[in-house]
């Protein structure tokens, strides 16, 4: 597509020479905002905005820039510096627009030595031989391509800002201006769209997800830090006191198991998960393997049983076809599940 664009009707006002080309932009320490560079200037020092002891010294050199392109040159970098962005832009750091003015730059000279008065002038074919000069740069990759073509957009993103000379048309509209192998190109997605067949089943058990098992879930991960936060290593980061009365706390926990009758949690080595046990007792696993300990577990099995997992209490509400979607979660299922439901609100 070729079409030229018409111009912003809202033209903005003509910048005064005496401008300070900072703006409100934060100064060095001891730097007066009166002394620094101003729009009538030739060259801009940008140093006194740049707050790291080690930065270098940055300046824009506008004399280098073809004498029919510098007052839209110098409007396009005042707006970058002094002025607010426009709408989906943001402001940019000092360093990068100092390396904006060397693209541009290189742009420009490129655009003089080709002929061409003014920006407005700028057709199609002039920005499509330009690509072909930058591709046939021997060590210039896709992206660093898209960064010089980012460079020459920025005036058409900043046209309403400029007075004197004005891109018409948007190069980003160019079949020939991007770059298909340039993984940054801000262009046209050309990603193949998810097929339909693929697209609805998993947008339908992502709204399962976020609407049927949410609660579970949640209500879950509730129960899961609590007992998360009990394990050794973090109770050690948070520097917790040795627990006391643990075969008293322990006969409680078991008299809770035994009212709701509850198997205890089942181990690795098919016995009492000690660990978990553990957890909700906020102690050290190891207090719990010793003979008086063994001797009430074996009693609380006798009792209870012991189930095939460790499983939370979290009662399971969600449905699925008219049945509970699943029978308990477990305590190391639990992460999953969290990573799952995240992925389906994305």
């Amino acid at each position: 597509m070729s079409t030229r664009l018409t111009r912003p009707r809202n033209r903005a006002q003509t910048i005064d020479g005496d401008a300070l080309v900072l703006g409100d932009r934060p100064l060095r320490a001891g730097v007066r905002r009166t002394s620094t560079s101003r729009f009538r200037d030739m060259v801009w020092d940008l140093t006194p905005a740049i707050h790291q002891k080690h930065g270098k010294r940055l300046n824009l050199n506008f004399a280098s820039v073809p004498q029919q392109f510098r007052p839209a040159t110098k409007e396009l970098f005042y707006a970058l510096l002094a002025g607010e962005p426009p709408p989906g832009q943001q402001q940019l750091h000092i360093e990068t627009i100092r390396s904006h003015f060397s693209r541009v730059l290189a742009f420009l000279i490129w655009t003089d030595r080709r002929g061409i008065a003014s920006i407005a002038a700028l057709t199609a074919e002039d920005l499509a031989a330009y690509q072909d000069h930058l591709l046939k740069r021997p060590d210039g990759t896709p992206d660093w391509r898209q960064v010089q073509r980012r460079a020459v957009r920025l005036f058409w993103i900043y046209r309403a800002r400029l007075t004197t000379d004005q891109l018409t048309l948007d190069p980003d509209r160019l079949e020939t201006w991007g770059d298909e192998r340039s993984k940054a190109d801000v262009g046209e997605n050309r990603t193949e769209r998810i097929p339909e067949a693929v697209l609805g089943p998993l947008l339908g058990w992502a709204l399962r997800w976020v609407d049927d098992f949410a609660d579970d879930v949640v209500r879950g991960h509730t129960e899961w830090l609590a007992l998360n936060a009990n394990t050794g290593p973090n109770r050690t980061r948070r520097g917790a006191p040795p627990a006391r009365d643990t075969q008293e706390r322990l006969k409680a926990l078991l008299a809770r198991y035994r009212a709701e009758r509850r198997p205890l949690p089942r181990g690795s080595k098919g016995w009492v998960n000690l660990a978990h046990l553990a957890r909700e007792l906020a102690c050290n696993a190891a207090t719990l393997d010793y003979p008086p300990v063994v001797a009430l577990l074996e009693d609380a099995v006798r009792d209870v049983g012991i189930a095939d997992g460790t499983w939370l209490r979290t009662e399971i509400r969600g449905q699925l076809n008219g049945q509970p979607w699943r029978t308990a979660i477990g305590y190391k299922d639990l992460p999953k599940l969290a990573r799952q439901l995240r992925t389906a609100c994305y």
